[in-house]
């Protein structure tokens, strides 16, 4: 019995957890200075503090001891999971994925946080020989008169280099001379 109703205190508990994170993103999004880079008050430190400190009042109904630090914490990785399942849905989409095989999100805060998508860029990964445009569009290297591929069209590769596992010559020590009084 005592077990029946842990359970459900306990699924209460992640409800109101849940709706309490709803309510803190929804006031979140009124706040595009914390998150809008193209807005005028995006790059005003006062107002993005004054906005902190909003979303700082309605997170101490939570945790009485948070502080200015804590919201920023709680920012931070909302925005990072959000980051994180929109690279997977870009990665499933841009690697041919049939619309019933592109990656959808299980976790609720994507859904609510989708104000973002504009404002955020997933970070990707390339290989050192891939050129990169600013428009993000890889560019293939240049072949030089001998069919060698050149990463750099501006750029030779160097001929010889230093491997991490070549030795560091050791740093010189200087003797230092003894001035003084000789004995006998």
């Amino acid at each position: 019995m005592d077990d029946q109703i842990l359970d459900t205190e306990l699924v209460e508990e992640e409800e109101n957890a849940k709706e309490v994170m709803q309510q803190f993103i929804e006031l979140y999004e009124t706040l595009p200075e914390l998150w809008n880079s193209k807005s005028t008050m995006y790059m005003n430190k006062t107002k993005r503090n004054q906005a902190l400190d909003k979303l700082l009042v309605f997170y101490k109904n939570i945790n009485k001891n948070a502080k200015r630090k804590d919201i920023r914490k709680k920012i931070n990785t909302l925005r990072s999971n959000f980051r994180r399942e929109l690279k997977k849905v870009l990665s499933s989409k841009r690697f041919g994925a049939g619309a019933e095989d592109v990656y959808k999100p299980t976790a609720w805060t994507f859904y609510a946080l989708r104000f973002l998508k504009n404002n955020e860029t997933p970070t990707t990964c390339y290989e050192s020989s891939d050129k990169i445009s600013s428009d993000g569009t890889n560019i293939e290297p240049e072949v030089n008169d001998a069919g060698n591929k050149q990463p750099f069209p501006f750029q030779e590769m160097p001929t010889h280099s230093r491997s991490s596992i070549d030795p560091v010559p050791p740093p010189r020590i200087k003797k230092s001379r003894v001035v003084g009084p000789l004995t006998k």
